[in-house]
């Protein structure tokens, strides 16, 4: 069945920090004039905003209108996209992370955290993830059906058709070096799928915002 509506989960790694949520939805196409070109889809966001805990970020899906927790057809149009290792090895590393870290990725100036079991239990003291994956599990969700993982940087790089070197950094330097960034990555992807109202959430220019602000803006961004 195809998805109608996407959420997106920007996890952080403990619940003492904000992890971002977004809910986008599909809402028809849109042909390009005069173009014999396929229509695209335009896409509109319901809700984009941060939670802390696994309840709230559990109680933002279950609250959205269109989740069909009393229907199985609706919940079979919902997809769920979290930025988190959904899969840890016991030992070893996985091969998407080599992948991303050495291959065609390395000139894009960002570096995952390997997601060993081992590792990520001793640096964080729990891996998150799972605990998120099994209350949607709970609600019917299938990982792999309904629920992948995903990476923003790297889809970011393929969805715009960047090469080397070339993706603004929002994530770190000075801050209105990241804002300036900021600003024209949001601006791209609002246009590139076509989302009208990415403005009522984001604002036009992050000039002025401090560091904090802008971080929340960030995972907000970056979770769907």
């Amino acid at each position: 069945m195809r998805k109608k509506s996407f959420i997106g989960i920007d996890l952080a790694w403990k619940d003492n920090n904000y992890s971002g949520v977004c809910i986008i939805e599909h809402c028809g196409e849109q042909s390009e004039a005069g173009s014999g070109s396929k229509a695209k889809s335009m896409l509109n966001i319901v809700e984009a905003r941060n939670a802390k805990s696994d309840d709230s970020i559990i109680r933002l899906i279950k609250g959205y209108e269109n989740y069909g927790g009393r229907e199985r057809k609706k919940r079979e149009e919902v997809a769920i996209a979290i930025d988190a290792p959904l899969i840890f090895p016991e030992k070893g590393t996985r091969g998407v992370d080599l992948f991303l870290n050495s291959g065609a990725f390395r000139d894009f100036n960002f570096r995952l955290i390997p997601a060993s079991r081992e590792g990520f239990l001793k640096r964080y003291g729990m891996l998150r993830s799972s605990v998120i994956l099994e209350k949607l599990k709970k609600l019917g969700f299938e990982l792999f059906g309904d629920i992948i993982e995903v990476h923003p940087r790297s889809s970011l790089i393929i969805f715009l058709e960047l090469y080397k070197g070339k993706l603004p950094n929002y994530k770190h330097g000075k801050i209105k070096e990241r804002a300036k960034a900021f600003e024209k990555v949001a601006e791209k992807i609002a246009e590139k799928f076509k989302i009208e109202n990415f403005y009522d959430f984001f604002p036009r220019s992050f000039l002025g915002v401090r560091a904090k602000e802008l971080k929340l803006y960030e995972n907000k961004f970056d979770a769907p």
